[in-house]
């Protein structure tokens, strides 16, 4: 194992580092520099430098650290963007697969292995879910007290999916038995339930990477949607623009998407001198794309 010897830094020798690989600096604002450096942290900072170095430690030439903080700075509103997008999916989608699940198996049914095409899956579903139980208590929600006492522990779907998370919601929508996956896929999205199966998963992995504060720009990312064979070749499918499209198609208030595309075009548009859209996956069409 090796022992890791580099000692912290100063700002101002980490602008001296920077200054030494041929980054282009303001003298005139350096104060600016300081301050944003130390909000974004030097090394977050250095992840948006990888594709801007020509050799080792050697920037292109004309790199400029204005630009590759305003790039930051695009990523940083992109994910709050989508985060909000993807919240609004969560939340409708939780209501619209409980509902059509519950009509058809029961407000218990989701205790039913039989409702599910895998077993094991099933019950480490059922597992989370009294993990998730377990937490709202913790938490003083007065739902769970409420359904612990007076239902000897029994939770209706609705109430399940409230406690659910994303990721979760994402595999027991995949477990359904085949045809209702089908008339529930028909009757939320519009399309074929493998779809909506991959575009659950999707979006759940960029819902944690936004949560987080993973970086979008300029990154492949590590799961991408299913999408038919005209629309895969319109735009690379393992950058985010990919995930926007499918958000797009799972969207079932028109106003709200309307809204997101409208904030999309201003975010991008504030910072088109600094950004290549081409680094998220955004074609020379992406405006008509999202219409």
């Amino acid at each position: 194992m090796v022992t890791y010897l580099r000692e912290p830094t100063t700002i101002d020798e980490q602008i001296s580092i920077l200054k030494e690989r041929e980054m282009i600096f303001n003298d005139d604002n350096l104060e600016d520099v300081r301050r944003n450096l130390l909000d974004v942290g030097y090394f977050r900072f250095k992840g948006y430098c990888l594709d801007h170095y020509r050799a080792v430690d050697i920037f292109k030439e004309g790199t400029k650290f204005d630009t590759i903080y305003n790039i930051y700075r695009f990523d940083e509103r992109l994910r709050l963007l989508l985060f909000q997008l993807i919240e609004h999916l969560e939340f409708s989608y939780k209501a619209q697969i409980g509902h059509h699940f519950s009509l058809e198996c029961g407000a218990l049914g989701h205790y039913a292995e039989s409702n599910f095409s895998d077993g094991l899956l099933h019950t480490s579903w059922i597992e989370n879910l009294e993990k998730a139980i377990s937490y709202s208590e913790k938490r003083n929600e007065s739902y769970s007290s409420h359904y612990k006492q007076e239902y000897d522990g029994d939770f209706p779907v609705w109430v399940a999916f409230e406690l659910s998370n994303l990721t979760d919601i994402s595999k027991f929508y995949s477990n359904i038995n085949g045809k209702l996956k089908n008339e529930i896929a028909k009757k939320t999205c519009g399309y074929r339930r493998e779809y909506l199966s991959s575009w659950l998963q999707s979006i759940s992995v960029i819902r944690n990477i936004c949560a987080h504060g993973g970086r979008l720009y300029n990154r492949n990312l590590p799961i991408f949607p299913k999408l038919d064979k005209k629309s895969q070749k319109k735009f690379e499918i393992n950058k985010i623009f990919a995930c926007i499209y499918i958000m797009k198609n799972m969207c079932c208030n028109d106003n709200y998407w309307s809204l997101f595309q409208r904030n999309l075009q201003i975010l991008v548009d504030i910072y088109i001198d600094d950004i290549d859209i081409s680094k998220i996956g955004f074609p020379e069409n992406w405006r008509e794309l999202l219409q």
